[in-house]
């Protein structure tokens, strides 16, 4: 019933409301067989439109893990994209430990996740995937599923991780590894993904969960 219930409503609100594109969070809690009747039917009505998710749960869940629509089973979602971690964190640090940093921030030994995002998760040549912070293979048949960003709602905004990760860096040294960080993600081969704001620096006053503050 849920299943006819996603199909449905989804269904509706791209014929009646014209809607053209669909985020689905915590998209591993749901089955690939589901995804993929929600896509080939949204695809049949809106050939344009755009499908995209997490690719992970929230903690465990029943269902079998070889049938979640999880990051690393996009290549049986051919027409869904996913969020890739691998490039958010890989640009500026974990997004669950504050004053961890990526390679705009100085870490080093981050090129290859880098690399990996910039390609778009695909087989690459030139991309050592062992090397890679979360992902050991390829996990999009073409790059457009993988999503490249820094931020989004969740956690800290790009400018108070920036700022959290480096306090010794000057309001310019912020400014350019921003900069670097949204050039990174405006020229991978991934689909780019910009969090309002971004393109001021926004900031939250470095708080992480502002679900009920007027930031």
């Amino acid at each position: 019933m849920m299943k006819k219930f996603m199909l449905e409503s989804l269904v509706y609100w791209t014929k009646e409301y014209h809607i053209d594109g669909f985020r689905f969070d915590l998209m591993g809690i749901h089955d690939i067989e589901t995804m993929n009747k929600i896509s080939s039917s949204i695809k049949k009505i809106n050939p344009n439109a755009l499908l995209y998710g997490e690719g992970w749960t929230a903690n465990d869940s029943p269902l079998p893990e070889e049938k979640r629509a999880l990051k690393k089973h996009m290549r049986q979602l051919p027409k869904i994209a996913a969020f890739s971690d691998d490039i958010r964190d890989g640009l500026k640090g974990s997004v669950f430990e504050d004053e961890d940093t990526g390679f705009v921030n100085g870490a080093k030994k981050m090129e290859e996740s880098i690399k990996f995002g910039v390609v778009g998760g695909i087989q690459h040549p030139q991309v050592e995937y062992n090397r890679v912070n979360y992902s050991k293979k390829p996990w999009t048949i073409e790059p457009w599923q993988s999503i490249s960003y820094t931020s989004c709602h969740d956690n800290h905004t790009l400018y108070d991780k920036l700022k959290i990760s480096s306090p010794s860096a000057s309001r310019e040294e912020l400014i350019s590894m921003h900069k670097l960080a949204n050039a990174i993600v405006l020229t991978s081969q991934g689909t780019p993904f910009l969090h309002s704001g971004v393109e001021f620096l926004r900031t939250k006053q470095g708080e992480h969960n502002s679900y009920n503050l007027p930031r």
